[in-house]
């Protein structure tokens, strides 16, 4: 089965989400985003309070590079609330399983239904294409129950030994129909 183009894909995925909320909006990660998104890392780091803020920006700015040299294609989204950046997401569309690199909702935003209109959206345009999804997650990360309501399980086992782990939400019975 083809893959999509990714164009198209993002385009499908900025209207599933802002069909899916109020008072926001999105667009393409710009160069004037790096600043938010050190801050956005820091703030969403489980290691926030044991480690200096100067090694977190560096995490940051490792973790970009990372983003940008493992998922050259992928699409970079910043959410706005009332203009203001409060979130970021990244999927990688390039494989026949959509891969979600990175997704982020500052604290002070949390709550507001921001990340799970993200991940039904991104889930909402998988399933138009008949395409699973695939994630990592810290594997004390408390959105693991939220990914888990949203159909991903854990593939493979889950070592409580390891630091992250991978899930996956396979095709939907509905849309492998469709």
């Amino acid at each position: 089965m083809k893959c999509p183009d990714q164009e198209s894909l993002a385009k499908a995925f900025d209207t599933e989400f802002l069909n899916r909320t109020r008072n926001t909006d999105i667009r393409p990660e710009q160069p004037e985003d790096a600043t938010f998104l050190k801050e956005l890392f820091v703030a969403c780091s489980p290691l926030r309070t044991a480690v200096p803020d100067a090694l977190l920006l560096h995490q940051a700015e490792l973790a970009q590079v990372a983003f940008s040299t493992n998922f050259t294609q992928a699409m970079r989204r910043t959410i706005l609330v009332f203009s203001q950046p409060a979130g970021r997401i990244i999927v990688d569309w390039t494989d026949c399983i959509f891969h979600g690199v990175d997704i982020a909702v500052h604290p002070d935003f949390r709550s507001s239904g921001i990340g799970l209109a993200l991940l039904r959206a991104w889930t909402a345009v998988a399933d138009a294409n008949r395409r699973a999804c695939s994630l990592e997650v810290l594997s004390n990360n408390p959105a693991k129950r939220i990914y888990e309501h949203l159909g991903f399980k854990v593939d493979g086992s889950e070592d409580e030994g390891l630091a992250s782990i991978r899930m996956v939400r396979p095709v939907t019975p509905q849309a492998a129909l469709a």
